[in-house]
């Protein structure tokens, strides 16, 4: 179902917000009372309280061709009675302000952890802005950077769910066709991959004892694809982490690497025949797509 975020003529230059709570309006006269002139006090100033100041992020993303630019905020965390709400916004406005697509703006509770909605992906032919609620969910969680996905069409403004929410982590492939993602079904994980058109998607489980996956790359012509699974990741020194290669058209699963010293995961698929590592500490290491042999990056 699309949804239609309403479209706003912006003819002033950008309004610069306010943190904090909105000062009270002046005190109204009651009709027919003229106000009157105050004499000077000779009395000391009875100091004010210093208003609390509510935390406030916010980030924008460019399209590549110039023309738009996405803004985000978060404002929070911030009491309404006995419970802390925070608000979200993600707007996509044109480059001179003239039009402006609010995708997000409410005021949500926190709960077991919270979601931001946040660029994701802007399309080599600029018509479509990509974006989801980034997940930042309490305990235990190594794999996270999407909930869902969305695509919202820069011509008319339309939205359409291309990942639906209950996803862990989301990739777009090369040439931005296919969505593939990561999840937990309630038994088993699973690695979903999606038409960005038709919606079409097929799916495939992993060995049960991987709980976690995440950190998706492409290989360059799209055809495969790369991530990194955790059997317990959340029992420290006993878990491990594995690298899996999977086709596209089957499904089918390689295990290139696996171990639990170094952990590695998964960065990049910049060559056919190479895939970049990362391990805990930053650096940089290199594997063989075929073979899973890695090693330290050559400075």
């Amino acid at each position: 179902m699309e949804n239609h975020p309403a479209r706003l003529a912006v003819l002033l230059p950008a309004v610069l917000l306010v943190l904090g709570a909105c000062a009270p309006p002046p005190a109204q006269l009651s009709p027919g009372v003229p106000p009157t002139r105050q004499p000077p006090t000779t009395q000391s100033a009875v100091p004010t309280a210093t208003p609390t100041l509510v935390p406030v992020d916010t980030w924008a993303s460019p399209s590549p061709n110039g023309q738009w630019i996405a803004t985000g905020l978060m404002e929070g965390p911030f009491l309404i009675g006995d419970t802390e709400h925070y608000r979200v916004r993600l707007a996509v406005s044109t480059a001179d302000h003239m039009t402006e697509w609010v995708i997000r703006d409410e005021t949500l509770r926190y709960g077991m952890g919270y979601s931001i909605p946040q660029p994701f992906h802007w399309t080599v032919d600029g018509r479509y802005f990509y974006y989801t609620d980034a997940f930042f969910p309490d305990g235990c969680a190594i794999f996270v950077n999407g909930f869902n996905l969305y695509r919202l069409d820069l011509t008319d403004g339309t939205s359409a769910e291309i990942v639906p929410p209950g996803a862990w982590w989301v990739s777009l492939s090369p040439d931005e066709k296919t969505a593939a993602y990561v999840l937990w079904n309630g038994t088993d994980l699973e690695i979903v991959t999606r038409d960005t058109a038709s919606l079409e998607e097929q799916r495939g489980t992993f060995d049960p004892v991987y709980t976690q996956g995440g950190a998706i790359i492409w290989s360059p012509d799209g055809k495969s694809l790369a991530l990194t699974l955790a059997s317990r990741p959340c029992e420290p020194p006993d878990w491990t982490q594995s690298i899996i290669r999977l086709d596209i058209t089957t499904l089918s699963q390689r295990l290139l690497f696996q171990a639990n010293e170094p952990l590695l995961r998964t960065v990049e698929w910049p060559e056919p025949n190479t895939i970049l590592l990362a391990d805990e500490d930053g650096n940089t290491w290199t594997m063989n797509a075929n073979t899973g042999h890695a090693e330290p990056a050559q400075h």
